[in-house]
């Protein structure tokens, strides 16, 4: 975390997500000793921080922290005369060469507020991650409001550190985003070489995870692989993929195991007893909702006798309720017709984001 923090401070990179499991000290880390390292040590008292939390509590508990060790006998020895403190409260903290600690909140208090370092750290709530409207109105906040909070949009820098909570929370915003320009470190509590593809050569500030063992732990003197809540989350797979593992979905599945996935061997399908269609309907075309989903699913039994379950036929999109009503209509017909509904529904179809058959 300090070697990528450095990388920030001298400009190597500008925007940084880390994903770390809680208790690595990554507030600590990031919102109380990397600033008071930058006006101290590097004497440069004029950097401006704003730090957002899902909760306000939380970035004044930092600040609070932050000014105490500004304050304390050894910091002040050191580095006290290269800068006076004049605010020191827990919201704000000033100094007379122009640089403060400002702190905030997922949506709060922040209009006008620009800083050299713009922290976030956990935007999320974990009792409120499964929750689609907080989770989504929180990454609309990130990309639309905090972005924006920036003295220097080209050398001002972006900081967001977090545990994962789920596929789409902030994390997974940016890393879905092929040109989002973050240099991600990601440190599982366990060593997971997968996550890993063959020839890579480390992040954009060079980090490897020096750990080379399947299952290798972390930081094993402050959390011992054989400690009873350790044993005990590990047998939580969501929560441990999620906020230890920095994977919110479990390795090799959740509920359905990868490895009870198959693919189809020939190119008929099987006869089926049943054939269920599933779909999962949104009412608009907007992009901040969900696509509409179909899926087909056939049950037919093996050479033994054993019942089995496939995967016929999947498609999803963005399309109004009644564009929808029209396109499984078209997925149900037997036949194709030369009508202009039946045109329409196929160009209906044809806007859809991904088929798969």
């Amino acid at each position: 975390i300090c070697e990528h923090l450095e990388a920030i401070h001298f400009g190597e990179i500008t925007r940084l997500l880390m994903n770390v499991p809680p208790g690595f000290m990554k507030s600590l880390l990031t919102d109380v000793f990397f600033p008071a390292w930058e006006w101290g040590p590097m004497n440069m008292p004029h950097l401006r921080y704003v730090t957002f939390s899902y909760s306000v509590d939380l970035t004044m508990r930092d600040n609070g922290r932050f000014r105490n060790l500004l304050m304390s006998m050894e910091y002040q020895k050191l580095w006290g005369k290269r800068f006076a403190l004049r605010k020191v409260g827990e919201e704000r903290v000033t100094n007379d060469k122009t640089g403060f600690k400002f702190a905030s909140s997922v949506g709060g208090v922040g209009t006008g507020e620009r800083g050299d370092r713009v922290i976030l750290d956990d935007p999320h709530n974990v009792k409120e991650a499964e929750s689609d409207l907080v989770r989504t109105s929180t990454v609309t906040w990130f990309q639309e409001t905090m972005s924006n909070r920036l003295n220097d949009i080209v050398k001002s820098a972006v900081i967001v550190i977090m545990q994962r909570v789920h596929e789409q929370d902030v994390a997974g915003t940016i890393l879905d985003e092929d040109d989002s320009g973050y240099c991600h470190l990601m440190l599982p509590m366990r060593f997971d070489p997968t996550r890993f593809p063959l020839g890579y050569n480390g992040n954009d500030v060079g980090w490897l995870d020096p750990r080379e063992e399947d299952g290798e732990w972390a930081w094993s003197e402050r959390f011992p692989p054989t400690a009873k809540d350790m044993v005990r989350f590990q047998r939580r797979p969501f929560m441990w993929a999620a906020q230890y593992q920095q994977s919110p979905t479990p390795r090799g599945g959740g509920i359905i195991k990868e490895d009870s996935w198959q693919l189809w061997p020939g190119e008929n399908y099987p006869q089926c007893e049943l054939v269920l269609g599933s779909l999962d309907t949104a009412s608009t075309e907007k992009e901040q909702n969900d696509a509409s989903a179909l899926t087909i699913w056939g049950i037919f039994r093996d050479g033994q006798g054993s019942p089995k379950a496939i995967l016929l036929y999947a498609w999803e999109g963005r399309l109004e309720i009644n564009d929808l009503t029209i396109l499984v209509g078209l997925l149900c017909s037997v036949e194709k017709r030369p009508d202009a509904e039946y045109q329409r529904a196929l160009a209906l179809y044809n806007r859809g984001d991904d088929q798969v058959d």
